[in-house]
């Protein structure tokens, strides 16, 4: 182009110049020859530097093609490298990798998921949800890939994955989320771990945890989860509990062995009854929960029983059995898990309170009855170690002269807790927990302080200190010991005491019995047979065992009235036997004259009640001795 121009200005000028400066013609055509060696000069040195500075910019040109070649190469070369480590990467590792488009189809997978999974390239172009997911989880997966479209978020997930044999694996899965620019669009890639090894595991931890590994009914942990549920629906149910009576005595009988073969056949056949789910409690305890209407209790009940007096051989054995259950319906006995578990085994005590073999719904007044024996026993210990307790002392009279001969010690629980228990229901609960030995020992203790710390005005009475003795007191190990050095360490004569005892105490062991009272009758202590006639009588204890006087149950005074019945003829030939056999007699409760009367009349020598006196403080007590003494020395 250069040259062209030049060309032409050079042809269009010259000519021009020629033509105004020719003086001739020879002159023109002379000077048209300069002019046209003058052009080839010049377009030879214009072409010559054109060229030379062309030939300049390709030297660099290539200098730098081969410069970018050269980069190229080594690019190449890396891309090469990196697109193997990615393979190698992709291909080596221990994740199984999927890459999928986000419409499902198949795009690549690794060499791993081919190992585990079995499938190859002929799974490319395939929607893998619908080749590879179990149908119960394809929905959820469906769900979670039209999230992935909407969100473009990258969610972790875990699902069963179906092999190409049919095996299934539980596969935990990480997902990304790609930009593909080549084909403009978005694709996932799902990093996955085979999981199945420690789900396996969970699976069998959790057989473990909510199954019983003996009867393969539900365990504890699986009822409060259901039980939970069920609270959760907030629809009527009810729980039963059942406890086998004396089961212990089957696996003492007969063993273990064959204990566990009858909880199995037992539970075999809870399996099968209707609309509930049966759950091992504890080692003879079952719970059913059954969401039906309450009117349905008796009916259940029934069934259960009905299958536990079922007999059953088991081995070379035939076995049934009875027991008892507890019926709690949701709502109306608890609204919480804790409440109705509760409530639960409260129904299931109530039940066991009237016997064996039956059956009771849960009641909120045995809940509070159970919740103050509970208040009470808790506060025993305390009680005793604070000095709540007191002893108090109920003089015994002479039936004829009204003198005072003896004092029963009483015990009393001024602030007792529960303000609508007496001290009569706090003793027997207390022989229920065992409690009563450590009351026992505390009213002799306190007794005997009583008489050392009174010693001159009781020896001057010359009076008698009558202890009661618990069962469970009279036939521990100790007992005669910690007697006889409480009376050592107080210095009391064993002669000013008697102890009572009940008939209830005797009968476990008359031989062991008539032993220990003899011991103690060896030593000086009275003996008298407390609450005669009450359950157990029985004129062998009078025979052979050394009382030296009986106590008429209270029960058998209440019935003397001013006209004559039965009791009037037991209570004189139980006088008459006694006083035959040389034993004293002391009538309880005496409150109406015409019984003191009549007891009189039958020579009962000594009598108890509220006709005389109540029962006294220590102060009150003293106090009646000095009265007494100072009769006693103004009439001498």
């Amino acid at each position: 182009m250069i040259y062209i121009v030049f060309g032409l200005l050079w042809i269009l000028l010259t000519d021009k110049v020629l033509l105004t400066f020719a003086p001739s013609v020879t002159a023109y055509i002379h000077l048209e020859t300069i002019k046209g060696f003058t052009f080839v000069f010049l377009s030879a040195a214009l072409i010559h530097g054109l060229s030379s500075l062309n030939n300049r910019r390709i030297k660099r040109l290539h200098k730098e093609l081969v410069s970018n070649y050269s980069a190229l190469i080594n690019t190449h070369r890396d891309l090469n490298h990196q697109k193997h480590l990615v393979e190698e990467i992709f291909n080596s590792s221990n994740s199984l990798i999927l890459v999928w488009s986000l419409s499902g189809e198949v795009i690549n997978m690794n060499r791993r998921f081919s190992e585990v999974f079995g499938y190859g390239d002929e799974i490319i172009g395939e929607n893998w949800p619908a080749l590879l997911v179990p149908a119960s989880e394809t929905h959820r997966i469906q769900s979670l890939i039209n999230e992935l479209r909407v969100n473009h978020e990258a969610l972790d997930t875990e699902n069963i994955i179906v092999g190409k044999n049919g095996r299934e694996f539980t596969i935990q899965w990480n997902n990304a989320i790609i930009d593909d620019p080549f084909n403009e669009r978005l694709i996932a890639v799902s990093f996955g771990t085979d999981i199945t090894s420690e789900r396996e595991k969970d699976q069998a931890i959790d057989k473990l945890i909510f199954n019983d590994t003996l009867t393969s009914l539900g365990s504890r942990q699986s009822f409060e989860n259901d039980l939970n549920k069920f609270i959760e629906y907030n629809m009527p149910f009810t729980v039963y509990i059942m406890g086998i009576d004396n089961f212990r005595a089957i696996n003492e009988i007969y063993g273990h062995k064959i204990g566990d073969s009858y909880l199995q056949r037992i539970s075999n056949a809870f399996l099968k009854l209707p609309n509930c789910k049966t759950y091992r409690f504890s080692g003879d305890e079952f719970v059913f929960l059954q969401g039906e209407p309450t009117s349905n209790t008796g009916i259940f009940v029934d069934r259960v029983l009905g299958i536990l007096g079922k007999k059953r051989r088991i081995e070379k054995f035939v076995l049934s059995a009875t027991g008892c259950i507890g019926a709690t319906h949701f709502p109306e006995h608890g609204h919480d898990f804790e409440t109705l578990v509760q409530n639960m085994t409260i129904s299931l005590e109530r039940a066991k309170s009237s016997g064996k073999n039956q059956w009771a719904e849960f009641d909120f007044a045995f809940k509070e009855q159970l919740t103050n024996q509970k208040c009470i026993t808790d506060s025993i210990e305390t009680a005793i170690e604070s000095g709540s307790f007191t002893l108090n002392f109920q003089p015994i009279f002479r039936v004829h002269s009204r003198d005072i001969e003896k004092f029963e010690v009483l015990l009393r629980w001024p602030n007792i807790p529960v303000k609508s228990m007496h001290i009569g229901q706090v003793i027997a609960l207390a022989e229920k927990t065992g409690q009563i030995l450590i009351i026992d020992r505390w009213v002799i203790k306190k007794s005997f302080e009583f008489l050392n710390q009174n010693r001159k005005i009781w020896a001057a009475a010359d009076k008698v200190l009558s202890i009661n003795i618990s069962a469970q007191t009279f036939h521990s190990d100790d007992f005669i010991d910690y007697l006889t050095e409480c009376a050592d360490f107080h210095d009391v004569d064993p002669k000013c005491i008697e102890l009572e005892i009940t008939e209830y105490s005797l009968i476990r062991d008359l031989k062991y019995s008539k032993k220990i009272l003899d011991q103690l009758k060896g030593i000086g202590f009275k003996l008298s047979l407390d609450d005669f006639g009450t359950e157990y009588s029985s004129l062998n204890y009078l025979r052979q065992l050394p009382f030296d006087t009986l106590k008429i149950d209270k029960s058998y005074i209440d019935d003397i009235t001013e006209s004559k019945g039965v009791s009037h003829v037991i209570i004189e030939h139980v006088v008459h036997m006694a006083k035959a056999m040389s034993i004293n007699t002391v009538a309880e409760g005496i409150e109406h004259e015409y019984q003191r009367a009549f007891l009189d009349d039958i020579h009962c020598e000594f009598g108890q009640g509220y006709l005389i006196s109540r029962p006294l403080n220590g102060v009150d007590t003293l106090s009646l001795l000095k009265t007494h003494l100072e009769s006693r020395q103004a009439s001498a």
